[in-house]
């Protein structure tokens, strides 16, 4: 980056840092420069390698290891259901086969199950857990857009740990201006609905 004068701010050509004029925030320090150039960043890395070395032996499912703000894809979404429309959050999950809604949600809706379906879970490690869900048909709006889409999902009782929302910072505004909505952001609850 300094043999093609580039700024350590916002990465572009023919400029210093100091006199850069990017919104450019750091999500993990707050400072001004992408993620990549944090040293800070780079520090907690590291001592997440160390700690996952140290209890990966013992590790199937999850990590215990805390480590800086790490943002999921999660939304909220409107649920309608008997003509009543409802606000529920949703962890997008691009590598799994299903969508699962939890157990306690579909029950406090009254949701109706459509069928029953058996399924084998795999987890890290190869680790094996048959377990029964029922089977039911929501439909889902986006909020910005109205767009909506019935999607087939299966009970679960738990679906993952708290996940916080996003918190409010310049980049909201700045995803705002580039047609980007984040629909989770300072969410009361850290439950996920689905």
């Amino acid at each position: 980056m300094k043999e093609k004068i580039c700024c350590f701010a916002c990465l572009k050509p023919n400029h210093r840092a100091k006199n850069c004029k990017s919104k450019v925030q750091c999500v993990f320090c707050g400072r001004k420069h992408y993620i990549v150039c944090c040293p800070e960043f780079k520090q907690k890395l590291d001592a997440i390698a160390e700690c996952k070395q140290e209890s990966c032996e013992s590790s199937t499912l999850s990590s215990t290891c805390i480590s800086g703000r790490i943002f999921l894809q999660t939304l909220v979404v409107a649920f309608q259901h008997e003509g009543k429309k409802f606000h529920l959050r949703a962890l997008i999950d691009t590598g799994s086969e299903y969508s699962y809604v939890l157990k306690s949600t579909a029950e406090t809706l009254g949701l109706r199950s459509e069928a029953h379906r058996k399924l084998t879970h795999v987890m890290f490690g190869g680790r094996t857990s048959d377990m029964n869900h029922k089977c039911y048909q929501i439909n889902v709006e986006y909020l910005h857009t109205g767009y909506s889409s019935q999607i087939p999902v299966l009970d679960q009782p738990i679906i993952c740990r708290s996940i916080p929302s996003l918190q409010k910072g310049p980049w909201t505004l700045e995803l705002a201006e580039r047609g980007i909505h984040i629909t989770d952001i300072d969410c009361a609850t850290r439950r996920l609905n689905f």
